[in-house]
């Protein structure tokens, strides 16, 4: 939680730079409301890491679907009323408050309030390693979303996304239920 709420404060100083590197000043309001997924999903991805080492998938299922539906329910009917892209940003955000809300409803483990320094270290020390190796990876995999969204258009930036992530779909699914 605490490193979500520091990577949004970052997220949130430099939306500025974003929008003026693109020349849109609109991105400044649709990066800073995005990046709250930063600290929604913060309350979700502890508990469903707890699911899926318990190999709980079908609760997992019970709780992705339905705020995908409800996601979607609120992408599309914006959508449908003229808001444009904030549909889309609303669309994330309402998905990622369903599932926080659907996970601590039908799970009973809480976070506790105790902390523990000598756990930290024990754990940061690989998460560190884990989260720069992430961070790099994700870096290259974005820097052609970076160039082509810098370089050209938004419909050829959301055509080229598109057809990237239809490519990817099969071996992003079959890794990650191989993975689990």
């Amino acid at each position: 939680l605490v490193g979500s709420v520091v990577m949004y404060l970052l997220l949130f100083l430099t939306a500025p730079l974003v929008a003026h590197f693109y020349n849109e000043s609109k991105l400044v309001d649709l990066v800073r409301v995005v990046g709250l997924s930063l600290i929604v999903s913060a309350f979700y991805n502890v508990q469903n890491a707890r699911l899926t080492k318990n190999m709980e998938f079908k609760l997992q299922v019970l709780i992705q679907v339905p705020a995908t539906v409800v996601g979607g329910g609120i992408g599309v009917g914006m959508a449908y009323l003229n808001y444009g892209v904030w549909s889309l940003v609303v669309m994330q955000l309402g998905s990622a408050i369903c599932a926080v809300l659907l996970i601590w409803f039908l799970t009973n483990w809480r976070p506790s309030y105790f902390f523990s320094w000598a756990k930290l270290k024990a754990h940061f020390s690989f998460g560190f390693k884990m989260l720069m190796a992430n961070s790099i990876n994700s870096v290259f995999e974005d820097l052609y979303n970076v160039i082509i969204g810098k370089n050209f258009s938004a419909s050829q930036m959301a055509l080229y996304t598109r057809a990237n992530s239809l490519k990817q779909m099969p071996g992003t699914n079959v890794t990650a239920a191989i993975s689990r």
